[in-house]
């Protein structure tokens, strides 16, 4: 198993077992940033714990708020970004690199 695979594989556990994800929102709306790969590409970015969600709060996001959802929340929001083809990237660095991935494959890994 790849070190990608592996940290898609640990932030499911992570839901599965009854922890929440994160996510920054400027109260109207959630962060989403252009894919790594082609800046046409929307990605949700989420992140396994409040601590890193709250390490990218600087610069231009320095007004951003972390929010939590359990489970059955991001699962909404997931067939919500897959009928907007909006990707999911999990856990998004001080580098600006997260793990992206389609937000149907995340529902559908946590079904």
């Amino acid at each position: 198993m790849t070190e990608h695979q592996q940290r898609i594989e640990d932030f499911i556990s992570q839901l599965q077992t009854g922890n929440d994800t994160w996510l920054l929102t400027d109260g109207e709306a959630l962060l989403m940033t252009p894919a790594n790969n082609n800046e046409e590409q929307d990605v949700l970015q989420v992140w396994s714990s409040e601590e890193l969600a709250l390490s990218q709060c600087s610069g231009q996001w320095t007004h951003f708020k972390a929010i939590s959802f359990d489970k059955e929340e991001l699962l909404d929001l997931l067939a919500q970004l897959t009928e907007d083809d909006v990707d999911i990237g999990i856990d998004l660095t001080a580098e600006q690199v997260a793990i992206e991935l389609p937000a149907l494959e995340l529902e559908t890994r946590l079904k």
